[in-house]
């Protein structure tokens, strides 16, 4: 059974401009941190939402793609004052690829692929934390400050160093230890180092959303900032991709040599920037 995405009845904001014939879009994922969310400016997300009223009454659904669960991507928000799954998020990939409806639950149709996927998660976990442990002796030496240690959980196997620099050191040279370990992902989100399956990811999360409802990988627009997005802005999967000022230098490079559309905006704004040059 179907999850209803947003309607597709007649626009109620009549004096906002009709996008119902400019695009074939129906699913678009965000990332939050650096992505919508500002941290120092956080009233700037809110700019966004009548593009989120726009869409909406178009039938484009416009979710989160997030390695945070459900409840930490909507306190934040709640703390802006924007109205949660009103119509924004639509949908939520939460720690990293499991799928979600808006209230937490699991999306449904997604139950089994969300099973499969913790499934995975936990035994990759399970022998990632001794390399982790072994990594930790080697940043220590190498004088990277950690400021919380290992942690396991849904979204893969972590740690946090002092600064995204240290992580991304740290993250090549996990790399190099798991070099016999081709189905994991090495991966950063600013400052936290993780590893999960690659299966098990965003992009693979969004392809099976997309599935459930019999969109084409092509009706999807993936925008995100990090490492972490790897999978959903530059693996081979089809879908439409953008970045923002603000992202990863290995982000920016990717996303411009597979044709997607870099912003010359950071964060939210450069999320507006991008709406607009997809939807206009």
């Amino acid at each position: 059974m179907k999850y209803p995405l947003p309607n597709e009845s007649p626009s109620i904001i009549n004096s906002l401009d009709s996008i119902a014939t400019r695009t074939d879009l129906r699913l678009i994922a965000l990332d939050f941190d650096l992505t919508i969310y500002d941290h120092a400016n956080p009233l700037h997300t809110l700019e966004l939402q009548k593009w989120m009223l726009r869409m909406a009454e178009h039938g484009i659904a416009v979710g989160l793609a997030s390695g945070r669960p459900v409840a930490d991507l909507r306190t934040p928000l709640d703390e802006i004052g924007w109205k949660w799954a009103d119509p924004f998020p639509s949908f939520v990939v939460g720690y990293e690829g499991e799928i979600y409806r808006p209230d937490g639950r699991p999306w449904p149709g997604a139950e089994s692929y969300n099973t499969k996927r913790r499934q995975a998660i936990e035994d990759a976990n399970t022998w990632l934390e001794e390399r982790f442990e072994t990594l930790l002796v080697w940043a220590e030496g190498a004088h990277l400050e950690l400021m919380h240690p290992i942690s396991t959980s849904p979204g893969g196997t972590h740690v946090v160093f002092q600064t995204p620099e240290m992580a991304e050191i740290a993250r090549r040279k996990l790399v190099v230890m798991l070099n016999d370990q081709p189905d994991i992902a090495v991966l950063r989100n600013h400052h936290i180092l993780l590893a999960l399956p690659k299966s098990a990811g965003k992009g693979a999360a969004l392809e099976e959303l997309a599935r459930l409802h019999d969109y084409q990988t092509s009706q999807v627009l993936c925008i995100g900032d990090n490492l972490n997005d790897w999978s959903m802005l530059c693996e081979n999967r089809g879908f439409n991709i953008a970045t923002v000022a603000n992202a990863d230098n290995q982000i920016l490079e990717q996303v411009t040599q597979r044709g997607g559309y870099v912003s010359p905006h950071a964060i939210s704004r450069g999320v507006a920037d991008i709406f607009d040059q997809y939807l206009k």
